[in-house]
């Protein structure tokens, strides 16, 4: 299940305690403290309409403070992000 994250602005006017709720864990080592990541995809030049330079698209992720395993909804994602291949185009063109 993919993870939301909302404005404390608007958690307030919801009316929303977070602290009532369940802090999320380290599925590795079980700490719950986290710090922001960055991970960088290199994107060819071709496919991001650069032309010739790649670029490298930054995706924040959150990351344990103790033992730096990336939180597992963030890997989930990726994985099935980098599983997807775009299938090949067919032609309409009768030979």
């Amino acid at each position: 299940m993919k993870t939301k994250f909302i404005n404390y602005d608007n958690m307030e006017k919801m009316n929303i305690n977070p602290y009532k709720y369940p802090r999320v864990t380290c599925d590795n080592c079980g700490h719950n403290i986290f710090q922001s990541a960055v991970v960088l995809n290199k994107i060819p030049g071709i496919v991001a309409g650069t032309g010739t330079e790649d670029i490298e698209y930054p995706t924040q992720v959150f990351i344990c403070a103790k033992c730096g395993t990336m939180l597992k909804s963030y890997r989930d994602d990726f994985e099935k992000l980098s599983k997807v291949e775009e299938e090949p185009k067919k032609s309409s063109l009768i030979l």
